[in-house]
Order: structure tokens, then C-alpha cells, then sequence
């Protein structure tokens, strides 16, 4: 008798525990999910974010760089029409030698003096991107393939190399433009050069052009994947805290069986030594 009591006291107890842990995963799991869930939510919205920040950038990059090659045709133009001027032309060298060392000039010195704007926004596109190759929601990658051989900042800081000494070149050129045929010879060689170099700078930047296109597309994907997981992420905690509470529901609904069972022990043994 005293082991039935026994053993209806620690079944008894046994269901009550139990059924106080569904009542406890009923009240407190959806809650928890919800935190967890929107801890997630944010670190997308806030990814999601840089997203933009980052279509911003390179909206603004590619229209510098597209400022930038405009610039230089315009600069090439002027450099080999100012060649055929000096070749044919030898009663315009005073007008040729205005043009050469002082606007042309001072225009490349302008686009000199923006190359380092447009680095720094291709280093900050350049590392965004790099940081979203690396990043991972619960195991999956956001799908971008981002590691070239040489960044996009330093290619760039590269060809705005090749300006240099170019504007001083020009410059030097007045007495070779003032002296005599010979003289003018040599400027214009000197321009037809200058010319196929900036020619070569302009090919080089205008490749650009399609790889921020390609950037902005890759970047427009993402953050549709982005905002498509969001949307399953939120549907999907709908069901899972559903399923939760039916889980718990079910398991305590469980639980009752053994406690009828622990008080028609206890029940049977009371009654028992009643009798006796």
C-alpha cells in the first residue's frame, strides 16, 4: 500500500510538472520566437539597408565616372585638334599655345583632382561588396561572387596615375609652341602622343561603365532575396509558433492520463487503509 501511495504521489506530481512545462512552453514560446525572429528581421532590414546605401554609391560613382569621360574626350578632342592646328596651321600657334598650356591644362588638372574622390567611392563599393561576399543568414550566402585580383579603388587610383605630369608637359610646351618649324614639329607629336594616352585613359574608365551596371544589378538581386527571405521568415513563424503551442497543447492534454492514473492510486490506497 504504502509503495501504490508512493507511486501515485510522484506520478501526480510527475503530470503536474509536466503539464506546468506545456502551460509554460504555451505562454512563453511564442514570445521568444517572436524576439528571435525579430532580431532577425532587423539584421535584414539593417542589411537591406546598406543595400541601398550601396546602389546610392555606386549610382553616384558611375555618374563621376561618366562626368570623368566626358571629360576626357572633351580633353582629347582638344588635344589632337590642337595637333592638326599646329601642323597646318602655323599662324594659330599663339591662339594653340593658349588652349595647350593654359585651358587644356587646367582641365586635366580638374580631372586629376577627381580621380581621388572616385577612389575613395570605388574603395567604399569595393569593401561593401567584399563584406556581402562574406555574409551569411542561418547558413546562406546572399549569392555574390566578389574577389577581384585587383580592388576597384586601386585600379582606379592607378589609371589616375597616368595623368601625372601631363598638365606640366603641356605647360612646358609654350616655347617650343613660340619657336620655328622645328619647334612646332615636336609639339605636335608631343600632343598626337598626349592624345592616344588620354585616348587609352578614357578606354579604361569607360570599362567601368558596365561594371557598375553589372554591380547595380547584382546588388537590386540581393536585396529582392533579401526581402523575399523576410517575407517567409515572417510566415514561416507563423506556423512554427502554431505548430509550438498545438505540441505543448497536445503533450499536456498527455499528461492528464497519468494523473488520473497517480489519483486513482492514491485514491484506491487511502480508501484501502480507510477500510482496514
Amino acid at each position: 500500500m504504502l509503495i501504490k501511495r508512493i507511486l501515485g504521489v510522484v506520478i501526480i506530481l510527475t503530470s503536474i510538472l509536466g503539464l506546468a512545462v506545456c502551460v509554460f512552453v504555451i505562454a512563453a514560446g511564442p514570445p521568444a520566437l517572436d524576439r528571435v525572429a525579430a532580431g532577425v528581421d532587423d539584421n535584414i532590414s539593417s542589411l537591406g539597408g546598406t543595400l541601398e546605401t550601396v546602389s546610392q554609391t555606386l549610382r553616384l560613382a558611375q555618374q563621376t565616372s561618366s562626368q570623368v569621360i566626358a571629360g576626357l574626350n572633351t580633353a582629347e578632342i582638344s588635344v589632337r585638334n590642337t595637333a592638326i592646328i599646329v601642323n597646318q596651321t602655323r599662324p594659330l600657334v599663339t591662339n594653340a599655345n593658349a588652349i595647350v598650356t593654359g585651358d587644356l591644362a587646367n582641365s586635366l588638372d580638374q580631372l586629376q583632382a577627381a580621380i581621388p574622390t572616385l577612389a575613395s567611392l570605388a574603395g567604399n563599393i569595393d569593401r561593401t561588396l567584399s563584406f556581402l561576399n562574406r555574409v551569411n543568414i542561418l547558413g546562406y550566402g546572399l549569392g555574390i561572387d566578389y574577389n577581384p585580383e585587383v580592388p576597384l579603388d586601386q585600379s582606379i587610383t592607378a589609371i589616375g596615375a597616368t595623368f601625372n605630369g601631363i598638365p606640366a608637359k603641356l605647360r612646358g610646351m609654350s616655347t617650343g609652341m613660340d619657336a620655328a618649324d622645328q619647334g612646332m614639329q615636336v609639339s605636335a607629336a608631343n600632343l598626337e602622343s598626349i592624345g592616344a594616352n588620354l585616348h587609352e585613359i578614357n578606354a579604361s574608365f569607360s570599362q567601368f561603365t558596365g561594371q557598375f551596371d553589372a554591380y547595380l544589378r547584382t546588388t537590386a538581386a540581393v536585396r529582392q532575396r533579401l526581402l523575399a527571405a523576410q517575407v517567409e521568415l515572417r510566415d514561416n513563424l507563423q506556423w512554427a509558433k502554431i505548430g509550438l503551442v498545438a505540441v505543448a497543447a497536445w503533450l499536456g492534454l498527455v499528461q492528464l492520463a497519468p494523473l488520473v492514473v497517480g489519483f486513482g492510486l492514491l485514491k484506491r490506497t487511502t480508501g484501502s487503509a480507510f477500510h482496514s
